[in-house]
Formats: structure tokens, C-alpha cells, sequence
């Protein structure tokens, strides 16, 4: 009886601990896949505005008038925007409910102060940001 009572215990300890050890493992993962797509994001950010740019100069070359070239640019800038936030709410919309709380952002604002943490932390200056 007593044995059988030991295997018990430890049939439960050890189911116990695995479970705690795979949602720590899962934790990892999501916390470490959200870092890389913001650094994606950042990457194509950064990409996006330097063509915005390349474009607009084109544009001031071209023969278009200023008034066609800043709707242009209102455009384009709309449809950043855009992108930017939808891409942030999608992101939060397929999150493992169950994982939220980890994420250190709910727009396209914070998640940029998350990234340039994430870039301080990894240069070794976290907590020495300016405000």
C-alpha cells in the first residue's frame, strides 16, 4: 500500500513538473519569436521608408505638379499607417491567449519602444535609455 502510494506521488510530482517545464519551454519560444518578427518589422520598416523616399525625390524630379506629388504622398502615407497598425493588431489577435500578458506592447508605438529595448538589452545598455 505504501508503495503504491510512493509510485502515486511520484507519477503526479513528475507529471507536475512536466507541465511546468514545457509551459516554460513555450514561454521561451513565443517570448523568442517575437523578437525576431520585430526585428522583421523593423527591417522592412526601415526598407519601406527609405523606397518612400527614393520615390518622393523621383516624384520631385518628374513632371508631376506639387499638389499631385503631396497627394501622392498623403497616400502613402495613409497606407503606412495602416499597415503599420494593422500588422500590430493582427499579431495581438493571434497571440496564444494564454501568453498575452508577455507581450510588452498593443500598438505600432510600443512596439517600437519594445524593439529599441530589445536592441539595448542586447548591446548591454538596458536601463540606460534616454526619455
Amino acid at each position: 500500500m505504501e508503495q503504491g502510494l510512493w509510485f502515486l506521488g511520484g507519477a503526479i510530482t513528475y507529471g507536475l513538473i512536466a507541465k511546468f517545464l514545457q509551459y516554460a519551454q513555450l514561454v521561451k519560444f513565443v517570448d523568442e519569436i517575437t523578437t525576431q518578427i520585430l526585428k522583421l518589422l523593423g527591417c522592412v520598416t526601415e526598407d519601406v521608408a527609405y523606397a518612400k523616399a527614393l520615390k518622393f525625390k523621383m516624384l520631385e524630379e518628374s513632371d508631376l505638379s506639387q499638389e499631385q506629388i503631396d497627394q501622392i504622398k498623403e497616400l502613402d502615407e495613409r497606407a503606412f499607417v495602416n499597415w503599420k497598425g494593422t500588422t500590430i493588431l493582427k499579431m495581438v489577435e493571434v497571440y496564444p491567449k494564454q501568453l498575452r500578458y508577455l507581450l510588452p506592447f498593443y500598438d505600432w508605438d510600443s512596439a517600437m519602444k519594445a524593439l529599441t529595448d530589445i536592441y539595448l538589452k542586447e548591446a548591454g545598455l538596458r536601463g540606460k535609455r534616454k526619455k
